[in-house]
């Protein structure tokens, strides 16, 4: 075998490193294969993301743009597939915008030009598209109305394009009518969930929003029989508020690792407690509120998000 070539890594291999061990294993990377090498993607991609990336420092923000273009370049000259290079044209403007390197505005009109034009495309991966726009709306240093710009931009290609009923587009609404509340935009977030079935009880449409306030599970509920492996896991668990915001009529959505957790996370969703909902400014039973439970040893519990 030629000792010039190497196995492309899996993109999590590198996941928990810092800063300067990816920088030094890029740097190793580029030795090897070159610096426009799709070898160096993984790497690049993860020195991209937003938790690795000083948006309030300029020297930050420099680097920031100058990762963006590298993977840039590497996708062109390897004739990347479109959805990939689509992902990355789309989450290039959000990195400018949060880098400063283009004003809010600039960053919207490009991107709203981009969908726009992505609306007439027939081979559009609509799946590719959805992801990006979460992990956008979830950076927390970009500004409120360009995360509401994306949201709604693919909301209306969505709609357009997604066959009726279609979760991915209700999933965006739901976001997009989630953060035009908590901004006091009322009317805004009726609209945004108006073309979608929703029930008139769903805890989504509680105003004020609904929030996690409490709950019994502590580390001691860490099973025993998984302590020696400090395995962490994550359980997803949707569940019904009573008035007084009580959880019930638990239902676990999923498990990771499978079965790790669920009897406890299943025994355990009765003790969350929410604010209550309101309607109408009345208290009151609700439907379908998503929480995610996070595992983890050798220190107390875990989190709610």
């Amino acid at each position: 075998m030629d000792d010039r070539r190497g196995t492309y890594p899996a993109s999590n291999s590198d996941a928990g490193d810092g800063l300067s061990s990816l920088a030094t294993k890029l740097a190793h990377r580029q030795a090897r294969y070159g610096s426009n090498s799709v070898m160096l993607l993984p790497l690049l991609f993860r020195i991209a993301m937003p938790d690795m990336v000083d948006f309030s420092d300029t020297e930050g923000r420099k680097h920031a743009s100058e990762v963006t273009e590298h993977i840039g370049t590497i996708l062109q000259q390897n004739h990347a597939p479109a959805s990939l290079t689509l992902m990355w044209r789309l989450s290039s403007i959000s990195v400018a915008v949060m880098a400063q390197t283009k004003t809010e505005a600039e960053g919207q009109a490009e991107m709203q030009a981009l969908l726009q034009k992505m609306t007439d495309d027939p081979a559009l991966p609509l799946d590719t598209l959805y992801m990006l726009t979460n992990g956008t709306a979830d950076m927390p240093t970009l500004p409120t109305e360009f995360k509401q710009m994306m949201l709604k931009s693919t909301l209306d290609l969505l709609t357009r394009k997604a066959p009726a009923g279609d979760q991915r587009t209700a999933a965006i609404a739901l976001r997009l009518h989630e953060l035009r509340a908590s901004a006091g935009d009322k009317a805004g977030a009726r609209d945004a969930i108006a073309r979608i079935d929703i029930s008139h009880d769903a805890c989504e449409l509680s105003d004020p929003q609904s929030h996690y306030v409490s709950s019994n599970i502590t580390a001691d509920d860490y099973p025993g029989d998984l302590a020696f492996m400090t395995m962490p896991g994550v359980s997803t668990a949707e569940f019904d508020l009573d008035a007084s915001g009580a959880a019930q009529n638990g239902r676990l959505l999923l498990e990771d690792p499978l079965y790790a957790f669920d009897q406890i996370a299943w025994a355990r969703i009765p003790t969350i407690h929410y604010d209550p909902a309101r309607f109408d400014g009345k208290m009151s039973e609700c439907r379908a509120v998503t929480q995610n439970i996070r595992w983890q040893m050798p220190n107390s519990f875990m989190g709610m998000w």
